[in-house]
């Protein structure tokens, strides 16, 4: 049974960067979870509530763009 959720001849999960070797896709997520954490440690915010996580969530992504 073809699975629709991984690239041809693989078992990488289709993903928003094209990557389609697990080795590359592992080393990428890596270096941006360092970048976010690392951004994180420099502008910190305060959560007051549910919703403060969604805006920064949201600010983030169009910046990554």
């Amino acid at each position: 049974m073809k699975d629709i959720y991984v690239y041809p001849d693989t078992f990488v999960l289709i993903n928003k960067l094209n990557i389609k070797t697990s080795k590359e896709l592992d080393e990428e997520e890596n270096a941006l979870v360092s970048l976010n954490i690392a951004n994180l440690l420099i502008n910190p915010f305060k959560i007051k509530s549910v919703f403060d996580i969604k805006k920064e969530t949201a600010k983030s992504s169009k910046t990554q763009q």
